[in-house]
Parts: structure tokens; C-alpha cells; sequence
């Protein structure tokens, strides 16, 4: 019961780094001057060796079968980073960022039939309480001119993508796969599967290539911090904390980029965002702590998958 409780807390722990660099990733793509298209296809194609030399530092490495498993979740991935990227360009961001936020609310409702998990009452009651602090927090920042319907409804597909990306690598995540080898494999089928897309939308090569030194160096961050960094640490954690959590945890990354906003970009910061943060952060240490409760409780140890490469030495190479 002891170990499993540590296992908990490093899980939280590396879920909370993900939620971190998952904030800072918009203050990134902010910097660069480029097209969606532009973003999308440098974040995928200087992943590669980044993703696949960490999957054989920390894990078993990447694999033909393992490409397999990813192929549904990495063409979903890259489809989704898409249609974020133009739910920004078609709508306003409050309506882009309102429909996202509702993925907790939608796996609060899906994670029982698919994970056979029943949500509690405190459970709904933290993850509301979060989601009214996200609302607060992007109504507070601004008006919602410039919406549309066509906007919405990309935004809304990528509310659906995600979320059945998120299921789907939760299960490969129980199944026993470790964290960067199975990261790995999906960024490279996101990688095939976004090329040709990304290459499309841009129209020229050039488009492609002349973004900077700047540019490219904010992508190399990109990378390291919200990639490997923010996805790996979520992903590892994914096998050890409940669905729901991860997910609701995730909320806190609208709190951390609105903040870094104010401070680099000098955008606005009023009152009712600073209530919005207040209670996304009460929601998410509810959350936290309910969870932990709920582990730390005798129950009958399950069969468990082959063992995996510890990453929790891992996140303090990753971050160092």
C-alpha cells in the first residue's frame, strides 16, 4: 500500500510538470512568426530524433510493433494538433479555448462505460468546480468577435480527436508499453500522417523553411518542453493515475498561459481571470487530493503488466 501510494505521488508529480510546459507551449508558438502549417510541421519533423533517441535512452526503444499500436492514436494526434491550429485561425479564442476545456467533462462521462470506473460524487464536484474556473478564466480575458460556426465546429472535432486519443493511449499505457518508446512511435506516425497535410496548407517550400533563427530555436524548445518533457511526463503518468484525473489535471495549463501572457507578451490580466485561476487551482488540488485518498485505500491488488523502466528517476534528467 506504501509503494502504491509513492507510485500516486510521483504520478501526480509528473502529471503536474506535463501541465506546466503544456502552459508554456501557446507563449511558444506566440513567438514564432509562421503559419499554422508551418508550426505543425517543424514541431513533427525535429521530433523525431529527439522522440526516437529517448525512447532507447529511457525505454525499450522504438519498434515495427509499436508503430502498429500507434498508428490509430498518432494519425488522431496529428489531426488534432491540425484542427487546434485552425479553430484558432476560424474562431474567436474564447470559444476555441471554452470547447477544449470541456474534454474533462466529457471523460467524466465516457470513462465509466469505457474503463468500467465509476465517478463520485466529489469527483464531479472538483472537476465542475475547475471547469468553472477555465470558463471564468478565458471569459474574463476577452470578447467572443471574430466566432464562427465553421471555427467552432473544427474546434469542436479537435475536442473529439483528443479525447479519444487521450482513451486510446491509456489503454496502451495499462497494456504495459513504456512511456517513450510508445511516444516515439506516435509522433512518428504524426509525422507521416501531417507531412503531406502541413506541406498542402503552406504552398511552397519556402513558406516551410524561412521562419528564423528565432523560429527555429522556439520549435527546438517546443520540442524539449511541451514534447518530450509535457507528453512524456503525462504519458508515463497516464498508467498510474486515473483517467479523469490526468485529464482535469491538464486544466491548469490555460491558468499558467495566461499568466506568462501578461508577464512576456504584456497582454491583459483582469480581475475576473485572476478569480478564474484561483478556482481552477482549488478545483485541481481537490481533485489531486481525492485522488490520493482513493489510492491510499486497502483494496485487492490486481494482476499487474510487465514490469516497465521506471521514469521517476527519468523526470529529474528530462527537466535538469
Amino acid at each position: 500500500m506504501h509503494q502504491g501510494g509513492d507510485e500516486t505521488q510521483r504520478a501526480l508529480g509528473a502529471a503536474t510538470i506535463a501541465v506546466v510546459f503544456w502552459g508554456i507551449g501557446p507563449l511558444m508558438v506566440r513567438g514564432i512568426d509562421a503559419s499554422a502549417a508551418t508550426i505543425v510541421f517543424w514541431r513533427f519533423a525535429l521530433a523525431q530524433p529527439v522522440m526516437i533517441g529517448a525512447s532507447y535512452y529511457f525505454g525499450k526503444g522504438l519498434s515495427l510493433r509499436l508503430i502498429r499500436r500507434a498508428l490509430l492514436p498518432g494519425a488522431l494526434f496529428a489531426v488534432s494538433m491540425l484542427a487546434a491550429f485552425t479553430s484558432f485561425q476560424k474562431t474567436s479564442i474564447v470559444n476555441a479555448s471554452l470547447i477544449q476545456a470541456m474534454q474533462p467533462a466529457l471523460l467524466l462521462v465516457v470513462a465509466p462505460f469505457v474503463f468500467k470506473k465509476r465517478t463520485t460524487l466529489r469527483q464531479f464536484a472538483f472537476g465542475g468546480v475547475a471547469l468553472l474556473g477555465v470558463a471564468t478564466l478565458v471569459l474574463g480575458g476577452g470578447s467572443t468577435e471574430g466566432s464562427a460556426l465553421s471555427g467552432d465546429l473544427w474546434a469542436a472535432f479537435n475536442l473529439v480527436l483528443w479525447t479519444v486519443y487521450f482513451v486510446l493511449v491509456q489503454r496502451i499505457r495499462q497494456d504495459g508499453e513504456d512511456a517513450t518508446s510508445i511516444l516515439a512511435a506516435v509522433f512518428f506516425v504524426s509525422f507521416v500522417v501531417a507531412t503531406p497535410i502541413t506541406l498542402g496548407m503552406a504552398g511552397s517550400v519556402g513558406e516551410i523553411v524561412n521562419i528564423g533563427w528565432k523560429g527555429y530555436l522556439l520549435e527546438v524548445l517546443m520540442v524539449l518542453g511541451p514534447g518530450l518533457v509535457g507528453h512524456g511526463m503525462m504519458m508515463w503518468s497516464q498508467r498510474h493515475l486515473d483517467i479523469r484525473v490526468a485529464s482535469l489535471m491538464g486544466l491548469g495549463s490555460p491558468v499558467l498561459s495566461t499568466l506568462g501572457a501578461w508577464m512576456i507578451y504584456s497582454q491583459s490580466l483582469g480581475f475576473l481571470q485572476l478569480i478564474g485561476g484561483v478556482i481552477v487551482l482549488i478545483g485541481l488540488t481537490g481533485i489531486m487530493l481525492e485522488h490520493r485518498g482513493n489510492r491510499a485505500r486497502p483494496a485487492v491488488s490486481p494482476t499487474l503488466p510487465a514490469a516497465e523502466p521506471d521514469l521517476s528517476e527519468a523526470q529529474g534528467r528530462l527537466i535538469s
